[in-house]
């Protein structure tokens, strides 16, 4: 799993669609940080929202996209499994190899659901020990691969604390399994 910086995520959001002919984006910039948010600047979370987006600009004829926008799309996509499923996320529950995956993927959604449930109250971050879906040991070495492959992060300030980076993700599995 890779991401791109910042300003790479802003310039794929906004590129393929900016007006030329006005010389501006055709997103409102609180659309963007919430696109940056949800994807974690994955290009491939990026082109997956901002696809349906302009779809989604296209039947509501009316730009710039706005946040509420993306907040009524991905609602949509979350509730709709034909818009996002489960195969979407593969990449963030598994490594892709199956003999290379040291942990099991229905093991690394409960944790990851775990985080999502209960964190969704908390800005996201989740104390690691309050994780009880397996015993200590299996949690942590669940942990330790979803944070070696990114799809985790530690929290700034407290090392116990971790949080699903993909935000849209993290909504899906609050709505789904």
């Amino acid at each position: 799993l890779t991401y791109i910086d910042e300003v790479s995520a802003r310039e794929l959001i906004e590129q393929p669609i900016w007006n030329h002919d006005k010389n501006c984006s055709r997103y409102h910039p609180d659309a963007v940080n919430l696109i940056i948010e949800l994807t974690a600047c994955s290009p491939f979370y990026i082109m997956i929202l901002c696809s349906e987006l302009v779809k989604f600009a296209r039947q509501r004829k009316r730009l710039p996209i706005q946040a509420s926008d993306v907040e009524a799309l991905v609602q949509r996509m979350i509730c709709n499994e034909s818009s996002i499923s489960r195969k979407d996320f593969d990449n963030l529950i598994s490594c892709g190899e199956s003999r290379l995956d040291i942990i099991d993927k229905d093991d690394s959604i409960r944790v990851l659901k775990d985080i999502a449930v209960k964190s969704r109250h908390l800005g996201g971050y989740y104390n690691m020990s309050a994780i009880d879906v397996f015993d200590p040991f299996k949690v942590k070495t669940i942990i330790d691969e979803l944070l070696r492959r990114g799809v985790l992060e530690r929290h700034k300030n407290s090392a116990n604390k971790v949080k699903i980076k993909v935000g849209l993700f993290n909504r899906w599995l609050i709505n789904h399994e």
